[in-house]
């Protein structure tokens, strides 16, 4: 979907950099090597790396670490940040529905509700390209919206607003039955003048959805938890993560 490539750039950066902390992306890596059991020394494949905010923190505790993105400006920064923090990351821009990797990496994950922007077709090619790149025995960790949460939140349409680095963020968004995905508009202000707007659509999986893509993808043992903390998963979650093994 084109939206991928326009809604990640800079006023998305602007816009969600008060909320990514440095307490939050410290706590969120521990989390994230818990789950996937890392040794020091392990191959890891952060999908969907963003500027690198998980990528670096796990280097800096040992694992080697790849970051793939499709977006080039996120790479460029995440580059830049691994280099300021001193630490050595492979950050590669890449399609995550056609990664270049066979069975090089112990674990990998993507997270932050980065799964679910193409369709069933093309987001199974994901795990498909995710499962490939992982040596056998390999695990992965996914985190995504829990579909009984978000029916709930956006069972009507809703409209909602927030500041961040001073711009104002108007957002309307709705839930289309029929496709299973959640659309939304999004306009940003600044000084009372519209500086942009966005649109992103995401494919709301249920658990036997993502469960079966995963078998058929290659994955086993597939586990789903309320998040990063390992809480038991609930119609009340905030969210759905599922752990696998390759």
């Amino acid at each position: 979907m084109s939206w991928v490539r326009e809604f990640f750039d800079e006023i998305y950066l602007e816009t969600y950099k008060p909320f990514l902390t440095e307490e939050r992306n410290k706590r969120e890596a521990e989390l994230i090597a818990k789950l996937l059991d890392l040794k020091r020394g392990e191959k890891v494949l952060d999908v969907a790396c963003g500027h690198g905010r998980h990528s670096i923190l796990l280097a800096k505790m040992g694992y080697v670490v790849t970051g793939v993105d499709i977006t080039p400006l996120f790479i460029e920064k995440a580059k830049r940040n691994a280099q300021s923090a001193g630490v050595d990351v492979e950050f590669i821009v890449s399609d995550a529905r056609e990664l270049n990797f066979v069975k090089e990496f112990d674990a990998a994950f993507m997270v932050f509700t980065s799964f679910g922007y193409y369709g069933l077709e093309d987001d199974f090619k994901i795990l498909k390209s995710i499962s490939k790149a992982l040596k056998d025995n390999g695990r992965f960790l996914l985190d995504i919206w829990n579909p009984y949460r978000t029916f709930q939140k956006y069972a009507e349409a809703s409209r909602n607003w927030w500041v961040a680095n001073n711009i104002l963020v108007i957002e309307e968004t709705s839930y289309d039955y029929l496709t299973g995905f959640v659309n939304s508009l999004r306009k940003f202000f600044k000084k009372g003048v519209e500086i942009g707007e966005r649109k992103f659509s995401v494919k709301v999986y249920m658990p036997w959805e993502i469960k079966n893509m995963m078998l058929k993808a290659g994955f086993q043992d597939v586990a789903f938890m309320g998040g990063l903390d390992g809480s038991k998963f609930e119609i009340g979650s905030r969210r759905m993560v599922i752990l696998a093994k390759k």
